[in-house]
């Protein structure tokens, strides 16, 4: 997809000249005749890729959290970071203060969130509940809820332009999904 992606884009470079069709010779008309089928085919693939390639996507819960905590938790260097700067209202030394225990942590080995419960200076910000809380990667979504809302949007706003397309580019659209170019 992100091949396809890059010659789409090469394609699309090939129309920017289309608004002075008026104003330049035919030089530019074979360029744009290639281009714009192939715009539309190499998208319309990528879309069946991404279709298939998602569309049976599983979710294997247990399998994801023993991703996340096979380095000792250190995924969750941010979210203690963000706490405790909110806390203690010093983000700089928040954040020196969490990346020195999680490089400790990724050299000498151990478990970050029994670094982080353990620690002292930590204990002055937040207590046991805030850290466990802190700690758990299923409740820390960081900016998912607004790049989720962005994507939405974004998708959203694209739909009002694809229902402008003809009817009869849209079926030829359809087709070549149906039937990608070898």
């Amino acid at each position: 997809m992100t091949g396809l992606a890059r010659l789409t884009r090469g394609f699309s470079a090939s129309l920017s000249e289309i608004q002075t069709q008026h104003e330049r010779d035919i030089s530019r008309v074979a360029p744009e005749f290639y281009g714009i089928p192939n715009l539309f085919l190499h998208t319309a693939v990528a879309v069946k890729s991404a279709t298939r390639i998602f569309g049976g996507l599983q979710v294997h819960k247990e399998r994801m959290m023993k991703n996340l905590m096979e380095h000792g938790g250190l995924i969750m260097a941010e979210s203690v970071k963000l706490g405790l700067a909110e806390k203690s209202k010093r983000k700089v030394w928040a954040h020196q203060f969490v990346h020195d225990i999680a490089i400790e942590v990724a050299t000498k080995g151990g478990n970050f969130g029994d670094a982080v419960m353990h620690h002292k200076d930590i204990k002055q910000y937040l207590t046991l509940a805030d850290i466990k809380a802190l700690l758990k990667p299923e409740d820390y979504i960081g900016t998912a809820a607004e790049q989720v809302a962005n994507v939405r949007a974004q998708a959203q706003k694209r739909r009002g332009i694809v229902k402008k397309i003809p009817q009869n580019l849209g079926l030829f659209l359809r087709n070549v999904i149906k039937q990608p170019p070898q």
